[in-house]
């Protein structure tokens, strides 16, 4: 794999994260009918907060988003996505010489001693796999999405 074809497949990776998250959050506001001001203000304007605009972290989002919905819309690999998500965004992205790179996530220090929480290569084969289960992770929001408007 190039330098092109491993950057395109993190980009989607990511991509398909974040409309993962964005479409949890728009269910979550049509489930409890909050109004969609966030996206019609300009910079510097206010609006009411709601799960557009709040701060809750995609493991809770995930959380609500799996407490109010049918068994046949949950999300069945939310530890997994949390692992990557967490792992893009925290980690220490290495690579020797070539692909495929490896993420490590350490602990916070105890005692100025961290430990190795994760350590995971980036292959080709596990990033497909993540963006193949987030596709299909959004597919699954927007169907319980398009039961409730």
């Amino acid at each position: 794999m190039n330098l092109e074809e491993y950057q395109n497949l993190l980009g989607m990776c990511w991509l398909n994260y974040n409309s993962l998250e964005t479409t949890i959050r728009f269910y979550l506001m049509n489930y409890e009918k909050q109004s969609h001001h966030g996206l019609e203000i300009n910079e510097g304007e206010t609006c009411q907060e709601d799960y557009l605009t709040n701060y809750m972290t995609f493991r809770q989002l995930l959380d609500k988003y799996n407490g109010v919905v049918k068994n046949e819309f949950q999300i069945p690999n939310g530890k997994f996505i949390i692992k990557f998500r967490d792992s893009m965004a925290h980690g220490r992205t290495v690579t020797k010489d070539d692909f495929p790179m490896t993420v490590y996530i350490y602990s916070k220090p105890q005692k100025h001693v961290v430990k190795l929480e994760i350590k995971q290569e980036l292959s080709k084969k596990y990033l497909e796999s993540i963006a193949t289960k987030l596709y299909h992770s959004i597919m699954i929001v927007d169907k319980a999405l398009s039961k409730i408007k």
